[in-house]
């Protein structure tokens, strides 16, 4: 009975322990190759098969994470971290393995993680990639509601050797395509009129660095050829990366008749069979009906006929309102007007405006006893506030009213015995009776006399009058100067323009975001580039667009095709482009969620933003924008750690 149950068990795990064995087979090279440290439940190990590889040959860069049967259902958590790779294109790994495959090393049984990555040298040399970092974290006992713990480590370093192709039976044309590739052309149209612009599509195929192909050359004798457009399409079913790269052409025929597209030739070298190869395409017949050839804007500097320029100056829409002589003349006579009308007028009864301190002293000649306190706090407060530059409301306050007279240059006596009478009309003003007795009238008189007297004297600033009358005399004569210059300027580039000399004043010229976006501006252009090359003006553009793609669906192209072979016929195209995103290379490998939200999830948070902030100091102050702090869980150099609650649940 417990030989049947034995050998029942042993079938239920045969087939999967073969499963398993067939992977290990067919597993990656790192599998079998890696040295085990049998001491530690995780090994971290790195791989690049082959080390020696050309440049433009495939490289795979190997991670393996091997993990002990003991501690396999124990990872809560693992993530592996590739390294930044210089002087490397590298690829998006392929799909997973369908499995994990098994190894036995001293008795230790291992399960293997593989993470893979198609990797190119773009240059010569001897290129180290940096380690690898593992992060991952386990309970600290078998609990299933037990803590968690976080571990990193730290493959070795990599090194991938990278070879020049070899000078011998290079052919002169190679322009440095690398692989074993297939070469194919085809037209739009079988048929076509003289002028009538047609698209060839040059297809590069095979496996090699794909999206680096470079450009086949294309010469036609019966046609003017442009170069447009390119496309890549990946065959990232293996490993062995593959695809077609597609390159157009707009080519317009220059005669009628039975022509064809020759066999295109496209050298490249075979890295394993270690020799140059040619790709050639089949040749493609054409018929070209008779047409119209439209002229080319942009055919020679020489023959091109000058545009029509206006040779004298005109000056501005409008003339400058201080060279204006109606004007002057206008402002000269404006008061005539104004003097006849007021010498006619009926002058007015304008009313005296009585200040402060005039009313508190008439007040105390004609009324020596006011019986009403209220007038009296009213009538003093006023002047005092008038001559302090303060409001009376303020100034009711005793302790303000001594604070501001100090201020003032009052002395410490007068403001004291201040601050003791505004107590005392307070208090009798807000008394029931509201009564004054005694000589109050002249007390306050005299008390206000002795501050305006005491006080600062009050001074009329002068100065921004005297500050705005020198600007506006030097800019105008600012004004007078810049027209007279944009009449010598104007006039220099007329001279220059008649004698044919555009590079007199210009040798170089740079041209930032260079682009095209309507038929006008490539017209311009077209004939602006030119004449510049045609006379020796050196030109630096940039732009975000090849020059094949300039005005690209634009209106009327056709006719800005010129200007972009003149533009690859004379200038050197060159692309700064990186396999790397660098604003990415961190967080691409960040995880997007943690959960639960525990210690381990704030931990990795936090060594995230750790990575991210570079090791620069942090602080917790909140972040004001729009005048409305938010809170922050941490800050660094351009980087916050928010909580959800601070940005969407709070007000807006």
């Amino acid at each position: 009975m417990i030989v049947a149950l034995l050998a029942i068990v042993a079938q239920l795990h045969a087939p999967q322990h073969a499963a398993r064995d067939a992977v290990a087979r067919d597993a990656p090279a790192i599998v079998m190759r890696a040295q085990l440290d049998t001491g530690a439940l995780v090994n971290f190990r790195v791989l690049v098969q082959p080390e020696t590889v050309y440049v433009g040959q495939q490289a795979n860069y190997q991670l393996g994470v091997f993990l002990d049967e003991s501690v396999r259902d124990r990872m809560r958590s693992m993530e592996a971290l590739a390294p930044e790779m210089r002087s490397m294109m590298a690829y998006e790994p392929p799909a997973p393995l369908a499995g994990f495959p098994l190894r036995n090393a001293s008795g230790h049984r291992y399960e293997a993680h593989v993470y893979q990555r198609p990797i190119f040298p773009l240059s010569a040399g001897r290129v180290a990639i940096p380690p690898a970092r593992l992060l991952y974290a386990m309970p600290l006992s078998y609990s299933f509601f037990s803590r968690e713990e976080s571990f990193e480590l730290r493959s070795d370093s990599a090194v991938v050797i990278a070879l020049d192709p070899p000078h011998a039976g290079r052919p002169g044309d190679w322009s440095g395509a690398v692989g074993e590739l297939r070469l194919s052309a085809a037209v739009d149209s079988v048929a076509a009129r003289v002028g009538d612009a047609m698209r060839l599509v040059v297809r590069v195929s095979g496996q090699g660095n794909v999206k680096l192909f470079p450009r086949p050359t294309l010469s036609l004798s019966w046609a003017t050829a442009t170069a447009e457009g390119e496309r890549v399409m990946m065959s990232a079913d293996s490993m062995h990366i593959g695809g077609t790269k597609e390159f157009d052409w707009v080519i317009t025929p220059r005669v009628p008749g039975r022509v064809e597209v020759p066999p295109l030739r496209y050298p490249y070298f075979d890295p394993y069979a270690r020799q140059y190869e040619v790709a050639e395409s089949t040749p493609v017949a054409i018929y070209i009906a008779a047409g119209n050839l439209a002229s080319s804007d942009t055919s020679t500097a020489s023959s091109a006929p000058r545009w029509m320029l206006r040779p004298a100056y005109r000056g501005p829409l409008a003339p400058p309102l201080y060279r204006s002589r109606t004007l002057l003349l206008a402002l000269l006579l404006l008061p005539l007007p104004v003097i006849v009308l007021a010498s006619t007028r009926r002058p007015r009864k304008r009313a005296r405006v009585v200040s402060p301190a005039v009313t508190l002293r008439a007040l105390a000649r004609t009324e020596s006893t006011v019986r009403e306190a209220r007038t009296v706090r009213r009538t003093f407060l006023s002047a005092a506030a008038h001559r302090l530059g303060a409001s009376a409301t303020v100034l009711a306050e005793p302790a303000t009213l001594k604070h501001l007279a100090l201020r003032a240059g009052v002395t410490l006596e007068t403001s004291e015995r201040a601050r003791l009478f505004v107590t005392e009309l307070n208090a009798a003003s807000f008394d029931v009776a509201g009564e004054w007795a005694g000589d109050g009238v002249q007390r306050a008189y005299d008390l206000y006399r002795a501050i305006d007297r005491e006080a600062r004297p009050r001074r009329t600033p002068r100065a921004p009058v005297a500050v705005a009358t020198v600007m506006f005399a030097l800019a105008l004569a600012a004004g007078a100067r810049a027209a007279d210059g944009a009449h010598a300027l104007f006039a220099r580039g007329v001279d220059a323009y008649a004698h044919g000399q555009f590079a007199a004043e210009i040798r170089l010229l740079v041209l930032d975001e260079f682009f095209v976006g309507d038929i006008g501006d490539a017209m311009i252009l077209g004939r602006l580039l030119d004449r510049l090359i045609a006379d020796g003006v050196t030109v630096v553009a940039t732009s975000n667009t090849a020059p094949n793609e300039l005005y690209r669906d634009g209106l009327q192209r056709a006719s800005f095709l010129p200007a972009i072979a003149l533009i690859e016929s004379h200038c050197s195209v060159l692309k700064l482009e990186s396999a790397q995103d660098y604003r990415l290379r961190q967080l691409r490998h960040a995880a997007t969620y943690h959960s639960p939200l525990d210690d381990a999830s704030e931990t990795a948070l936090a060594a995230q933003f750790a990575r991210l902030a570079m090791q620069r100091p942090t602080e917790r102050a909140p972040l004001r924008i729009n005048d409305r702090d938010i809170a922050v869980h941490a800050l660094a150099d351009g980087i916050a750690w928010f909580e959800f609650s601070a940005l969407c649940e709070g007000p807006r």
